[in-house]
């Protein structure tokens, strides 16, 4: 129907972050079953080359960037944190998955925003992408323009082919992410197919001109029916 074309897609930022954390499978898994279509996260780059999910630079005083993810994952399951569980099956990755055991868990089930917040995971994450396939679609967003570049090069590679073949898409699906005006003028510069402005950037002009451009467009983060409608 006309009515369901015209419906919105609708992401949890960082999964469902109320009665939740926030990047976890516990928030994800939440946001699906609150009707979400998917959920955008985070990841950082440890000092063992994992891709971390997490949103901040540091995670229980350790510095992502320069820690090792058996050290990170320590400092999430002890049992001082309050987001501590009992069920070991997926070996700790409630309290923090890597990007790959996300992709693992949702890709057949979930839109997936994969939000690169670093330099240096573009290559694994096009690899992952095409070993985990995701069927439901999804897009690698970033505020950073090295990394949408990078990631359109490695687009012309056979890796990224099988992504994009996986996806239905023509190109890579890359989100620029950015939050104030300055920034926003960048956007013709860069080789990306999704807009992803602070919502309170946004106006009728300026979404139709993103979609008279051929861009889709992702309002981050709208918790309030009346400010989507509007």
């Amino acid at each position: 129907s006309r009515s369901h074309h015209l419906r919105p897609l609708l992401l949890g930022h960082r999964g469902a972050r109320r009665g939740a954390p926030e990047n976890t499978f516990f928030a994800f898994d939440k946001a699906l079953r609150s009707g979400c279509d998917g959920f955008e996260f985070d990841v950082r780059l440890s000092s063992d080359r994992r891709g971390v999910v997490c949103h901040d630079p540091t995670l229980y005083g350790l510095e992502i960037a320069q820690s090792g993810f058996s050290d990170l994952l320590a400092a999430c399951t002890a049992k001082s944190n309050p987001w501590f569980s009992q069920d070991t099956s997926i070996h700790g990755t409630h309290q923090l998955p890597c990007l790959e055991d996300v992709l693992a868990k949702y890709a057949e089930c979930a839109f997936l925003d994969i939000e690169l917040k670093t330099e240096g995971l573009e290559e694994a994450t096009i690899e992952l992408l095409a070993r985990f396939p995701a069927k439901r679609g999804a897009v690698v967003s970033s505020f950073l323009p090295e990394v949408l570049r990078r990631l359109a090069i490695l687009d012309a590679e056979s890796p990224a082919r099988k992504v994009v073949a996986c996806l239905g898409a023509e190109t890579l699906p890359l989100g620029f992410i950015f939050d104030n005006r300055e920034v926003m003028r960048q956007w013709e510069l860069l080789p990306v197919s999704h807009l992803m402005p602070r919502h309170d950037l946004l106006g009728r002009w300026l979404v139709n001109e993103f979609h008279a451009a051929g861009k889709q467009v992702f309002a981050w983060t709208v918790n309030r029916e009346r400010r989507m409608r509007s």
